[in-house]
């Protein structure tokens, strides 16, 4: 947000991710050193724990930057109120639920990367079919058809990138992975709304006192997501194990 307002060059946008980097040093430096580590480092060389991170928070990014444009795009520029915003919303959320019950059978049946791959595909097209908005787009015909189709794909990616990220582990080791999990699906919604906030511009600027919004700005941040999840699809293969959950484990569990 500080980017979209003072500009990149500005210390005021620079300045907070100069000391978060800066700490998270400190941390790995300190944790190296004492005897008992909050985090053992040694965690990071599992492939699949950093993977399925890595994979959380791009879906966590995508999908509540996408919430967030399209809540604002619904209110601000078709004039929704709060309550019908919402209610246009349902749909959405019981694609991601079909989505994650989804993940549950076909990442046992075809593995991780098929399933990681295809999901990040579909929100890649979701996104594009959005990218076509404009101000008197019609919300059940032009807006809700392509968030749909992107919510079920994450909604998938999810359980793929959570699942992969604690396969294998031992039982030790459960409680700080999915920390890190959690952590990660933070992190993807913070970085993911202030990225595509920055992408979106003046479409979110306008809008106040009853002026009117453009669409350009909502156009290129989705265009930004389907760019962004169309990276991470054909990245899929070296983020996410390969195989299927060990059947021994148990059932791949929805989250």
């Amino acid at each position: 947000m500080q980017a979209r307002d003072l500009g990149f060059d500005a210390p005021g946008a620079w300045m907070p991710l100069i000391g978060a980097v800066l700490s998270a040093v400190a941390f790995v430096a300190v944790e190296r050193r004492v005897r008992e580590p909050l985090i053992r480092l040694v965690i990071f060389a599992r492939r699949s724990l950093v993977g399925g991170s890595v994979v959380m928070l791009a879906a966590s990014g995508l999908l509540i930057a996408s919430f967030f444009l399209s809540s604002f795009y619904v209110q601000h520029v078709l004039r929704f109120s709060a309550l019908k915003t919402g209610l246009v919303f349902l749909p959405v959320a019981v694609a991601i639920t079909l989505g994650a019950h989804a993940a549950s059978h076909l990442v046992a049946r075809l593995g991780w990367r098929p399933v990681g791959a295809v999901a990040f595909a579909l929100t890649a097209v979701g996104a594009a079919l959005l990218t076509r908005l404009e101000a008197d787009s019609g919300v059940w015909t032009e807006l809700v058809p392509g968030f749909a189709l992107l919510s079920l794909a994450l909604g998938t990616a999810f359980v793929c990138a959570t699942t992969a990220a604690m396969n294998g582990l031992p039982h030790q080791d459960m409680g700080l992975a999915s920390g890190l999990v959690s952590t990660s699906h933070e992190l993807g919604a913070a970085l993911g709304v202030a990225v595509i906030s920055t992408i979106a511009g003046a479409s979110l600027e306008g809008g106040g006192q009853g002026a009117a919004v453009g669409t350009g700005g909502f156009d290129n941040a989705f265009a930004a997501c389907a760019i962004a999840a169309a990276v991470v699809a054909a990245l899929g293969a070296l983020l996410l194990p390969a195989g299927r959950p060990d059947p021994a484990q148990g059932p791949v569990m929805a989250h």
